[in-house]
């Protein structure tokens, strides 16, 4: 399964899809997150409900082995979806995250800062709690640090050197959160979601040993 970005759709992705197709040999599903894409909704929902839909796909398949990869966004729902329960049929279960954040609480108010050189209080506080009125769930809820830390199966976490949209530092307190069962790649000179842009073969070579690796 591809998890496509913020603002990006499945089709926007159909060169991570070839890579699974013609190189590893994975049937792929590309399904469009909340508010993108052919989806219903108009509010994008940053990959909590998300997560339970990615688990309602997985389930409609019956292949005993499989494989989230998602991207900026589409990883942080990867992430929260790896803490959940899994469908039975599932004996090989592996995530990918490609830059994905730490949470949407700190994401949002690194470029509040960032961009407007604002402070969290009063805004972050007040558009948490308007999300949470209107869709059920919290900035800091949507934690995919707290997600990881709980879940069992391998993960791969790859980062640009480079980002500052998903800042770099992010991804080694999600590595550190998750306990065992991980395997890190930093990519130098890769700014946000250009791994594959700025290192297409080591990219394809870390997918390789990743999922063919049984030691973890």
């Amino acid at each position: 399964m591809v998890l496509h970005g913020w603002r990006n759709c499945s089709i926007d992705f159909l060169w991570l899809a070839r890579i699974y197709e013609k190189e590893l040999d994975y049937n792929v599903v590309m399904p469009d997150l909340h508010a993108h894409g052919l989806s219903e909704g108009d509010v994008i929902q940053m990959g909590w409900l998300d997560r339970k839909d990615a688990l309602y796909w997985l389930s409609m398949f019956q292949s005993d082995t499989m494989v989230v990869h998602g991207v900026s966004m589409g990883a942080a729902t990867t992430m929260m979806m790896s803490a959940e329960k899994m469908p039975e049929q599932i004996k090989d279960l592996r995530f990918i995250d490609d830059c994905g954040y730490t949470s949407v609480w700190d994401e949002f108010s690194g470029e509040l800062k960032n961009q407007f050189n604002l402070p969290e209080f009063p805004l972050m506080f007040s558009t948490s709690l308007i999300c949470k009125l209107r869709y059920g769930w919290s900035f800091g809820e949507a934690s995919p640090i707290k997600e990881v830390s709980k879940s069992p199966y391998p993960m791969l976490f790859i980062h640009g050197a480079a980002d500052t949209f998903v800042p770099t530092d992010m991804v080694h307190r999600l590595y550190d959160a998750k306990s065992s069962n991980k395997e890190l790649w930093i990519t130098e000179g890769a700014e946000h979601a250009e791994s594959y842009l700025k290192h297409r073969k080591e990219y394809v070579k870390h997918l390789k040993d990743f999922l063919s690796c049984t030691a973890l």
